[in-house]
């Protein structure tokens, strides 16, 4: 044994000895490890040991381990991935190496499908990403390697011309998982569409879309992406994330807005800080405007990444007198562009009453004349009629005061938000898909937000973000959602399960839509209603709303390692979608349209 400090290997001539210590078994801390199902080593298939890998497609959640031992009805099933028309969905192709290998295994589509085909977006609209783990300190003996880092992985070269694959390296004896996500595009018919998927060792060939299959080839694995026979509504709640989100990384602010498109595709339809200042100036003929060259040229980023329902706006300078602040809801309306919120005074509750003088002083008017308020951290009892939208802390939901709470926003007309700034809980996906969706439903809210985005913790101002499509960054601190890379951005598993969580919150808001408009028809006896409002009722009954009480989080560093609703398996958030949609299609039939 040799001590770690002060000791080079290579020269090192000196020995310490150790006496009187024992070794512990604890199973607590595994191999590189914490956390994550412990299965037996299964028996493997002819095939498998054959090729010397097997592929085990395996749902999002629960997490799948990089030590992960599949079960025998797993290994080597074709992958099955179900979205409604307009949906990002994804799956896991966990790959478990039995041998050594030389080099990466490749993995991307297999060929060209047909040009009349029916799935011609097969090759457009599915993405390949090899997840990375983090390391994740538990306290001073235990840590754990949490599936984190989803890496594009694109090379400057492809395997084959115009065929996108990603490389991953797999140890013998050790798994690894590549996430594969599908755009179902707005309008696509319901069905099953086929492809396959190419897993191809060092030895073997890939075949790309402009070669002809051989007698070496890699493994296929059977790919179906099933449609279903619903229209999924947008929410009608706002979903959305705070700071740095609209921060140039590596571009300028003229060329560079991915952080908007990549917040869109995961189901954000709200934007924090945004819209760029509105000023007066006094015009040639002395006549008094507002230029908005800035504020329009910000909104046009917005509109353009398909964002329509509200974006927060931070008032200062001009924006603080009436006639800007309506010449800014004004231009809004005219242009098409996103509610703006103005969020005035962060968490201002220790302003007390006074502050609701000061708001009517300097916001009365122009609210009484449609703007709106917003801002995080008040004091509801005392400053709720300064704000149109109480965006109040997670713990506060479902608390004693959650009645009085919800009386006293009914009473002022405002909206009634949520969000959580727990640093580290961006590592749990569970919690996150769980408070994303089937609870900001199960609690009523019209909107749920998180800190944050994409950037460090609060003491260091900078992103960061990695050089590579390939590797992810060494220094990101566990707190972020998504971050910068050339070729885009990139994401932890925990912003897929965010999106994963906004999609079920749709498939229930859909849901609860046609039990809704069947009633308003006559028709709320209808069999296939009942069955309905009996599985929502039954969900919301099972849905802790005190999930996020500071009671059962006590603390910041253990937050990440629990599950805030441990009865709802992990299992049940694909079940929940699939049986909203049987409950959709059932009332459609029942009802006749």
């Amino acid at each position: 044994m040799r001590p770690w400090k002060y000791f080079r290997g290579y020269d090192d001539r000196r020995r310490a000895w150790y006496d009187d210590f024992r070794l512990v078994e604890d199973n607590s801390v595994r191999v590189g490890n914490i956390g994550g199902p412990v299965n037996p080593e299964p028996q493997w298939p002819h095939e498998a040991v054959e090729r010397g890998f097997t592929v085990v497609p395996r749902p999002t959640l629960p997490l799948t381990y990089d030590h992960y031992e599949p079960v025998a009805e797993e290994i080597d099933q074709p992958l099955v991935i179900t979205a409604a028309p307009g949906q990002f969905a994804s799956g896991v192709l966990f790959i478990k190496a039995l041998k050594e290998f030389p080099g990466p295994l490749v993995v991307g589509p297999k060929g060209q499908q047909p040009l009349n085909s029916p799935f011609p977006w097969v090759l457009t609209f599915v993405e390949y990403r090899v997840c990375h783990p983090l390391k994740i300190g538990k306290n001073g003996q235990q840590w754990e390697m949490r599936p984190h880092y989803l890496m594009p992985g694109t090379r400057p070269e492809g395997i084959r011309p115009q065929t996108r694959t990603v490389e991953v390296d797999v140890p013998k004896g050790d798994g690894r998982s590549v996430w594969v996500t599908v755009f179902v595009p707005n309008g696509t018919a319901p069905g099953d569409y086929k492809s396959e998927i190419h897993v191809v060792a060092p030895d073997k060939d890939y075949v790309g879309i402009t070669d002809k299959p051989g007698k070496n080839d890699g493994y296929s694995l059977p790919f179906t992406i099933r449609v279903r026979d619903i229209e999924l509504l947008e929410a009608d709640a706002s979903f959305a994330m705070y700071c740095h989100t609209a921060r140039p990384h590596q571009l300028p602010p003229t060329s560079d807005y991915r952080s908007y498109i990549d917040q869109r595709r995961h189901g954000m339809n709200s934007v924090d800080q945004g819209g760029h200042t509105a000023w007066r100036y006094t015009d040639n003929e002395g006549k008094p405007r507002i230029d908005f060259s800035a504020f329009d040229y910000d909104m046009d980023q917005l509109v353009r990444a398909g964002f329509s329902k509200t974006f927060n706006y931070y008032p200062g300078g001009d924006a603080r007198s009436v006639d800007v602040q309506l010449a800014i809801l004004e231009r809004c309306r005219e242009k098409g562009y996103p509610e703006p919120l103005f969020y005035v005074h962060d968490e201002p509750s220790a302003q007390g009453a006074k502050l609701v003088e000061s708001m009517e002083k300097e916001y009365g008017e122009a609210r009484r004349k449609g703007l709106r308020t917003v801002t995080a951290g008040l004091d509801w009892r005392t400053q709720g009629e300064a704000y149109d939208v109480w965006i109040l802390d997670v713990s506060v939901v479902g608390s004693k005061d959650w009645p009085d709470i919800k009386a006293r926003a009914a009473e002022l007309r405002a909206e009634v938000w949520a969000y959580d700034c727990s640093t580290h809980l961006n590592t749990h996906p569970r919690n996150i898909r769980f408070y994303t969706g089937l609870w900001t439903w199960a609690a009523g809210l019209k909107g749920n937000w998180l800190w944050e985005y994409g950037a460090g913790p609060p003491s260091v101002m900078q992103s960061v973000y990695s050089l590579s499509d390939t590797i992810p960054p060494k220094t990101w601190c566990q707190y972020g959602f998504a971050f910068s890379i050339p070729s885009g951005q990139a994401a932890c598993t925990a912003w897929e399960a965010r999106r994963d969580g906004v999609n079920d919150y749709r498939y229930l808001y859909t849901l609860d839509r046609a039990i809704a408009e069947t009633g308003d028809a006559g028709k709320a006896d209808l069999s296939s209603v009942v069955e309905a409002r009996k599985y929502l009722d039954g969900l919301r009954a099972r849905t802790p709303l005190d999930a996020f009480s500071y009671r059962k989080r006590p603390s910041t560093a253990s937050k990440q390692f629990q599950e805030t609703a441990p009865d709802i398996a992990p299992e049940e958030y694909d079940a929940l979608q699939e049986n909203c949609a049987k409950h959709i299609i059932a009332i459609r039939k029942e009802r006749g349209s």
